[in-house]
């Protein structure tokens, strides 16, 4: 079982409004995927059928491999946002398994 994240984008562009409204017309791109996935345990009782339930979670590591590419908008953008040194804010809009946008 997987469940996770989807960073639709990060946005140059602060919204017009800082309200639900501004945020939800921001025009977002996706850039990847996290979250946690969950292990399986089971259980083989003797007059029953087995048992599965879930586990385990785990949250893994992020250490993405990636390659830079100077050509790329999303990427310029995320470097842009790692290198400015104001208090600039940056659209992000996260989708939650349930289909849930925050």
């Amino acid at each position: 079982m997987a469940a996770c994240l989807n960073a639709a984008g990060v946005e140059p562009v602060a919204p017009a409004t800082l309200d639900r409204a501004g945020y939800a017309a921001v025009n977002y791109d996706e850039i990847g995927t996290i979250g946690r996935t969950f292990g399986k345990a089971e259980f083989q009782a003797l007059r029953r059928a087995k048992d599965k339930l879930k586990g385990a979670t785990d949250y893994g590591a992020l250490a993405p491999s990636m390659a830079y590419d100077e050509t790329d908008p999303d990427q310029i953008t995320l470097r842009g946002a790692a290198d400015d040194k104001t208090t600039r804010l940056y659209p992000v809009r996260l989708i939650l398994p349930s289909g849930e946008i925050r």
